[in-house]
């Protein structure tokens, strides 16, 4: 942890020093003040509210009614390359250099009004800026392009995302970001998703079982809208010291704020309609901004058999307070969620009455403010508070078909009888939860330095606490329960997940002579976080992290960078349930009835070694922008995932019971008895106790590649290309245990043991691309995109580490209670070089181990895929946007490099969809 911390230290250190040097042999104190007139660039007319910030002071003014914004104690200087960035709701963002006009009284900016009637628009992503954490940045005219039905469908739109599939609210969707490996739950859970600031989580998520997949997976990304959303950056790299609990990738999401018109959307497509309304009232001195939508979606159009329903409102008051100083904003936000699954109306009548049902309700309430100090330590303090309260309810009623069996009803350890399961039966069983979240932040920004090195500070700290205050599961069946050793826990009994944080982070400018050309950026910081303070159970993470860039000339960039990142278990994992385990200790039958006895033995599956999910990364690259409009962002990386979450089987316990034959049982009137002092025999078996442990591995890297190839001007077309090529390896620190080959023991006493990883290792390869073409027709407020989407290179490889035993375990007969003595014992090579070696009565030769897949590389062909896009706006109030998914309907039959079968490419990959817009 120590040396993690050396080279952030050191940079800091010299940094803070050389910076405070020189700001005592040159006075910057020197300041001015900016008179700031911000005008429709039309009617030239003064707009109002609207931010206007002197970057990378984070000073900032609000223009009156006559749009005029006064800024005062501004340091510029005659070398300074402060600018103004000026953003208003519905117009295009305008950024002002200030190196030449720092001396100018009046400053006027004309902003034009957003739309497709602009000489340019936006409906890619678009890089983030050297020294910066490595990102995408979309913003809304990208979205509205898109007709996203939820944040999901914008991934496609980041280096190396393949799209795979059609819009669809049906399936769960999580962020993942620089991996192959579907479904990668530590990827998702790893990564941070924050709305206006709010950090969005499910770390107190308890639903387990019963076709409950979103805990302790990351957030379901279907929950998130994209209509009100102004824009989204979407960080792959590493991100700033400011943002914890994360281990991957992060998605922060801006919501609309400010005056705007009654807007009115809907969309539909196969398998989904979409409805949405929104507006921005001017409300006294500040804004309201309010907006709904509706959502419904099915896995097929024809069938009734999967439903999904999504409501979202929200509310957001913005104001400006003591003279524009204090800027605040309160946000009030709900969340509906409605699915179920069941038998569509063709379906036999018997079947009807079963299906599941999942009910979401959220209620978020979060006040976020900006205070301009604008002192020398402290420029802009910022502060955010929310509180979320939630459910998430889940119920089926089930058919059960078991064909018999035991029905255990112990609760406690101890010795019972129990009794036969019916061959088939119906269940009612659900689960009530109810998380809680808490989240408190607060930090402070302010520069040190002169003309040739700037310091911009920014230091703060965070608190969140995560809990549930659920009833749990629940069993209304009127017979027997779906889980015969189901036992059941209240939520509300497991304590709240705490964090405390405190990070700083300098950004730095060094210039290294009078000219501008070369100079450096940095971003290097520092975060600490306390999990569980004062808790046995807790644990501390420091996480450095550093971005640089070395900018040769104007146009031309290097950048590098080194992060850590660490990510907090959830409550599931930090306190699992209890573990039931039942061993048969009789099982007779007199002709017509069955008989059991049973022991039970819990075990506690918390695990106290349990860590925190960490990633290490770097990152090297280049920029090259020149002076055409043309750009390129090419960025190399590497990223180990290390303790990983995942089930841990490395504890074994040797288990002794006593036994009674069928011919010590005496059955009479319906019941037994048997001599408790006299056992047949005693029967020892091995039982693994998993617990969730930090057992899994992920190592991904890769190259991206963003390239903006400009305009031509004569035609008003773009042209795009970004992709990656990625290579991602996946591992399990487990050991492999399997039954010996051989005779079969209900209660196996001897398991063979293989190395780690034996039958989990995997690799993956592939490079993608997808070129965008933009044609964009001003005079006609029209822009249409084509998408082409390749995928050159798909690799996978499922490794058999060793196919060779290393040893055995087996029970030494010596249980006392939970703790028992288990022994190795281990393979030597003479004995794994002779065929006929015999162990426990096995024979060593029949336990080489082999998985069922080909453990040879699989190649697949190139496939391709094409995407059509259009948006219209019929007038200022009146619009339309169209897209078709796989537009050439390319399904190709394939064949891999390992097999003769033909698989189908692109299976199902072809959608299509409309949306209509009107504003008032």
């Amino acid at each position: 942890m120590v040396k993690r911390l050396i080279p952030i230290v050191l940079i800091f250190a010299f940094f803070i020093l050389k910076g405070g040097k020189d700001c005592h042999a040159k006075n910057t104190d020197k300041t001015v003040t900016l008179s700031v007139r911000v005008i429709d660039k039309n009617s030239k007319e003064g707009i109002s509210f609207t931010t206007v910030v002197v970057e990378p002071y984070k000073i900032w003014g609000v223009t009156d009614q006559n749009g005029i914004a006064e800024i005062k104690n501004v340091p510029l200087n005659t070398n300074d390359d402060s600018y103004l960035v000026i953003s208003q709701l519905g117009y295009k963002k305008s950024t002002y250099s200030l190196k030449s006009n720092a001396r100018r009284d009046s400053i006027i900016i004309e902003l034009e009004e957003e739309s497709l009637s602009l000489s340019s628009v936006l409906v890619v992503a678009e890089s983030g800026k050297s020294g910066e954490s490595t990102s995408s940045k979309i913003g809304a005219q990208a979205i509205e392009h898109l007709q996203a039905t939820s944040i999901n469908d914008i991934l496609q739109l980041i280096p190396g995302h393949v799209v795979t599939s059609n819009p669809s609210l049906t399936n769960v969707a999580r962020m993942q970001t620089r991996t192959l490996q579907n479904n990668n739950v530590n990827n998702s859970f790893g990564a941070s998703i924050m709305i206006d600031g709010i950090p969005v989580a499910n770390n107190a998520g308890m639903n387990v079982g019963n076709n409950v997949k979103t805990e302790s997976s990351g957030v379901d990304l279907r929950s998130i809208g994209t209509d009100d959303v102004e824009s989204v950056e979407i960080i792959r790299g590493i991100a700033s010291a400011e943002y914890g609990d994360l281990s991957s990738g992060a998605m922060f999401i801006n919501s609309k704020v400010g005056v705007s018109d009654l807007k009115i959307k809907s969309k539909i497509m196969p398998g989904i309609i979409q409805a949405y309304a929104g507006k921005g009232f001017k409300l006294g001195s500040g804004t309201l901004n309010m907006s709904g939508d509706y959502a419904r979606g099915k896995s097929d159009p024809r069938y009734y058999t999967d439903i999904y329903n999504r409501f979202l409102f929200s509310a957001i008051h913005s104001d400006y307070l003591l003279d524009g100083k204090w800027n605040i904003t309160t946000k009030v936000s709900f969340k509906k969620i409605r699915e179920w699954e069941g038998a569509d109306s063709a379906e036999p009548e018997a079947m009807k009455e079963f299906f599941s049902k999942r009910n979401e309700f959220s209620i978020t309430i979060s006040h976020s403010g900006k205070i301009n100090f604008n002192k020398k330590f402290s420029r802009m303090l910022k502060y955010d508070v929310a509180y979320t309260n939630g459910t998430n309810n889940f119920y089926q009623n089930k058919l059960i078909n078991v064909g018999g069996g035991l029905y255990a009803d112990a609760i406690e350890n101890g010795t019972y009888k129990g009794q036969s399961y019916l061959s088939s039966f119906g269940v009612r069983n659900g689960i009530k939860s109810n998380p809680v979240t808490y989240y408190a932040k607060i930090s402070n920004t302010f520069q040190l330095g002169t003309e040739s090195f700037k310091n911009g500070f920014n230091m703060g700290i965070s608190f969140s606490s995560e809990g549930n205050e659920g009833k749990g599961e629940y069993d209304e069946s009127d017979g027997l329960p779906e889980v015969a050793t189901q036992r059941l826990r209240p939520y509300y009994s497991v304590p709240y997940l705490n964090q405390l944080s405190v990070f700083i982070e300098d950004n730095i400018d060094i210039r290294f002579s009078k000219s501008k050309y070369p100079y450096l950026n940095a971003q290097a910081g520092v975060r600490y976080t306390n999990i569980q303070p004062g808790r046995g159970e807790g644990m501390q993470s420091f996480s450095p992290r550093i971005n640089l860039s070395f900018h040769l000339s104007k146009g031309l960039a290097v950048r590098a960078g080194y992060g850590y990142s660490e990510k907090a278990p959830s409550l599931l994992y930090l306190y699992p349930e209890l573990c039931y385990y039942d061993f048969s200790n009789i099982n007779a039958n007199d002709g017509v009835n069955n008989y059991y006895l049973y022991t039970t033995t819990v075990f506690d599956k918390t695990n106290s070694a349990l860590k925190q999910m960490k990633n290490i990364k770097y990152e090297a690259g280049v920029d090259f922008t020149p002076a055409n409009g043309m750009s390129f962002s090419i960025i190399g990386y590497y990223e180990k995932m290390r303790n990983g979450f995942s089930t841990d089987n490395s504890e074994w316990t040797g288990m002794v019971f006593d036994r009674w034959n069928a011919s010590a049982i005496t059955i009479s009137n319906g019941d037994f008895s048997y001599d408790k002092n006299n056992p047949s025999y005693r029967d020892t078996l091995l039982y693994n106790i998993t617990r969730i442990g930090n057992t899994d591995i992920h190592v991904s890297k890769g190259i991206e590649f963003d390239f903006n190839f400009g305009k031509i001007n004569a035609t008003n077309t773009s042209f795009y290309l970004n992709g990656a090529f990625i290579q991602t390896e996946y591992n399990s620190s487990n050991l492999y245990y399997k039954i010996p080959t051989g005779e079969y023991k209900s209660y196996n006493d001897v398991y063979v043991v293989y190395d780690e990883g034996a039958g989990t290792f995997k690799k993956l390869k592939q490079f993608s691309a997808a070129l965008r073409i933009v044609q964009h027709i001003p005079a006609i407020r029209f822009v249409v995109s084509g998408t082409i989407q390749g995928v050159f290179y798909d690799y996978n490889h499922n490794i058999n580490v060793s196919d060779k035993p290393v040893g055995y375990i087996k029970s030494n007969g010596q249980w006392q209670g939970n703790e028992s003595g288990i022994d190795f014992i281990s393979f030597s090579q003479e004995q794994l070089a002779n065929p006929d070696y015999i162990f426990e009565g096995y024979k060593l030769k029949d336990q080489n181990y082999t998985t069922s897949t080909s453990s040879k590389p699989e190649t697949w062909p190139f496939v391709w895929n094409m995407n059509l896009r259009v948006t219209k706006e019929i007038t200022k109030f009146l619009g339309f946007s169209f897209f078709v998914n796989n537009i050439l309907f390319y399904q190709p039959w394939q064949t891999s490099s390992i097999s003769s079968n033909q698989v189908e490419r692109n299976s199902s990959l072809f959608s299509y969809g409309l949306e209509m817009h009107i504003n008032f």
